[in-house]
């Protein structure tokens, strides 16, 4: 499947008052006001939707960069998590967590992105979202995900509630991710590995640069890498963690 295949909406968890959201003093990456609009997908053929996907999902069209996302939508609301995945898995591996989100009362999205439109994409896709009736949101990634989420919560306009890292590396591409969290003043939730260095590395570095009054460093034993650490050994400390921030950010369900 292609960073361009398929999206699907999901909800996540934030730790600051409500009053509290991401901006950016310094040119924003995208303005949401000026990306194109999302249309139905029951409009025009769709690309192949991910079977791992819940039938129920409502299918949204995303133009991203000449082409189109498929964006499944799961859960109903206004509080919206958008999950970005990590690159050597698919939007499939965040299907238990955004069932779960869903049941908490959230509104969930996933999607897929190519190595060069995980940025753009996720920008273009939280507008779609604003659209499709979102009024707050949470960014959530792992892995390549999480440094795209870090950045555009650092930059997208209007601004997100909150972002929640799980085991970003200090760079994207030859990018280093830390100088574009400078402007960030929105809550941030980073979690990592004690012992996968370079995640925890990392997450040390951005907690230095963030200057965002509410941010936190959530860091657990073992080795647990990107989506693993929802799901491992230490996954209810990692999970309850989220829990609490996304009740902060987005509203007790």
């Amino acid at each position: 499947m292609t960073g361009r295949a398929a999206v699907i909406l999901t909800a996540l968890f934030a730790v600051v008052p409500l009053t509290t959201s991401c901006s950016a003093q310094r040119a924003p990456v995208a303005d949401s006001s000026a990306a194109p609009a999302a249309t139905s997908a029951a409009s025009s053929p769709q690309p192949a939707f991910p079977t791992c996907a819940p039938a129920q999902a409502e299918q949204i069209r995303v133009p991203v960069d000449g082409g189109i996302l498929v964006v499944g939508m799961l859960g109903s609301g206004t509080r919206v998590v958008i999950l970005s995945n990590q690159s050597d898995e698919d939007l499939c591996s965040w299907v238990p967590f955004a069932n779960r989100l869903v049941g908490l009362g959230y509104r969930v999205a996933l999607w897929n992105y190519d190595a060069g439109t995980s940025t753009d994409a996720l920008t273009a896709i939280v507008t779609a979202v604003r659209q499709a009736g979102a009024q707050r949101i949470v960014l959530i990634g792992a892995s390549k995900g999480a440094k795209a989420s870090l950045i555009v919560g650092a930059h997208v306009t209007p601004p997100v509630q909150g972002v929640v890292s799980l085991s970003a590396e200090e760079r994207i591409g030859n990018k280093p991710v830390a100088p574009e969290l400078r402007t960030m003043s929105c809550p941030v939730l980073l979690v990592t590995a004690e012992s996968a260095y370079a995640d925890a590395d990392a997450a040390k570095t951005f907690l230095a640069t963030v200057p965002s009054h509410d941010r936190q460093l959530v860091s657990v034993p073992g080795s647990d890498h990107g989506t693993a650490l929802l799901s491992g050994a230490q996954s209810g400390t990692v999970t309850a963690a989220i829990d609490r921030f996304l009740k902060r950010t987005l509203g007790a369900t």
